[in-house]
């Protein structure tokens, strides 16, 4: 929240920035903390994915100038800022084609491969989120992802 002060002062009603001014000062310099680590973030709990939105929709009405009352989605639209559950998505799909595009003795595809293995290790006596590549296994059934992958060098 200490990031969104600057682009506060900035949009003001008096004076202040144009959209454009704000909206690359919060590409840059505020959802590039929100972004870290953008596909751990997709297997986190409700309540830290909506405390993280928060930001982003404060950022969003600084940006546009809008109220409260003011639909978070018409922010977005007018803002051109995606919505954070479809980074989510993107970011998590983009780490496992990378992983399943890597070295067949890579520590990360092996991972990726065999995950189903490495979940029977693990002991099921408490309540459990979903891990990354349960969340990828229901993405690729959504999104009809190719299996024939080249390696990159």
């Amino acid at each position: 929240m200490r990031r969104l002060s600057l682009i506060k002062r900035l949009a003001s009603t008096s004076w202040g920035s144009d959209i454009d001014t704000l909206r690359s000062l919060y590409l840059g310099y505020v959802r590039s903390v929100l972004d870290c680590n953008l596909c751990l973030q997709a297997s986190s709990t409700k309540t830290v994915q909506s405390e993280i939105e928060k930001v982003q929709n404060h950022a969003l009405r600084f940006i546009c100038g809008d109220m409260r009352s003011t639909p978070t989605a018409a922010c977005k639209i007018h803002a051109r800022i995606e919505p954070r559950g479809l980074r989510r998505e993107k970011a998590t799909l983009e780490m496992y084609e990378r992983a399943q595009r890597m070295n067949p003795l890579h520590v990360a595809k092996l991972i990726v491969e065999n995950w189903k293995i490495v979940e029977n290790w693990k002991k099921k006596d408490r309540i459990q989120y979903p891990t990354i590549m349960h969340l990828i296994t229901t993405l690729q059934e959504r999104c009809h992802l190719s299996n024939d992958r080249k390696p990159t060098c």
